[in-house]
């Protein structure tokens, strides 16, 4: 896990953790945008937020409580580095 890729997520549900997995899109748990289709983004420590659109939620319970956002703020600025690999490869 690479700490410049971890945010913060501001959603109807409250607040909870994201993590950046390609440029502009965020993996965060679907309880804390939970009928929500826009929330709030930031990294840890820095004070500016970033608008993000709900693409896809799971269930707020715990077999699928995940979700998508996509960061649609033009002040959004990607982490640096490689996208994180899936399935070992």
């Amino acid at each position: 896990m690479h700490r410049q890729r971890v945010v913060a997520v501001e959603g109807s549900g409250g607040r909870g953790s994201g993590y950046v997995i390609a440029p502009r899109l965020v993996l965060a748990s679907a309880h804390v945008v939970q009928g929500a289709t826009e929330t709030e983004v930031f990294r840890p420590g820095d004070g500016a937020s970033c608008r993000a659109a709900v693409v896809w939620r799971g269930a707020s319970g715990p077999r699928d409580d995940a979700a998508l956002l996509s960061v649609t703020d033009p002040a959004w600025v990607p982490p640096e580095g490689v996208a994180p690999g899936w399935g070992g490869w």
